[in-house]
């Protein structure tokens, strides 16, 4: 089921976006899972991935979303046998879609390449370790005004009113997956 996901995310063009790779979004997905999947908000949650893919857009680590996620003693919270949680599968998905298309909604600056939780929520750092230069979240929040162009990859249009934004994540992995059990993806 989830291997046809690259045919259906082929969006229309004016919507300026470009396919994702499945194997990519369901990676760090799962890494999200390990990492994040308790944060509050969908912004902290797609902080993880932007520090993936800062870590590949970096001369300092591997060029490839799998090779950073795998890389030992990086990502702990990574396994290969973690669910593809459908809320995570669409941050992923996101994230990606903005970082290939110019960074629109970025919500962690690039330099920013390491992170560790506490105190409630990762903190975000340029420095090993991290210390007290960390990430002061003063980006705009992309995902507090709505979903941006869930509406869209749901199918939905100006009569749909889903109650939020995981409504919305919700209606596009039904119609991407053609469904989901127990809201976790296999």
């Amino acid at each position: 089921m989830i291997r046809q996901l690259t045919a259906a995310l082929l969006i229309a063009a004016s919507l300026n976006i470009t396919a994702v790779d499945t194997s990519d979004a369901e990676i760090i997905a799962k890494c999200m899972w390990g990492e994040c999947r308790g944060a509050p908000s969908t912004m902290e949650k797609a902080a993880v991935a932007w520090c993936i893919l800062n870590r590949v857009d970096s001369d300092k680590y591997p060029d490839t979303i799998r090779e950073v996620i795998t890389q030992p003693s990086q990502f702990t919270g990574y396994r290969a046998s973690n669910p593809v949680d459908p809320e995570l599968l669409w941050i992923a998905h996101d994230v990606i879609t903005r970082w290939q298309t110019g960074d629109e909604g970025r919500v962690l600056p690039e330099t920013y390449l390491y992170f560790v939780a506490g105190d409630g929520c990762n903190k975000f750092s340029e420095t090993w370790p991290v210390g007290r230069d960390t990430w002061d979240w003063s980006a705009e929040d992309p995902y507090e005004k709505g979903a941006n162009d869930v509406d869209a990859f749901a199918g939905m249009d100006e009569h749909d009113e889903p109650a939020d934004e995981m409504d919305r994540a919700h209606a596009y992995l039904r119609r991407t997956y053609g469904g989901f059990d127990d809201g976790v993806l296999d």
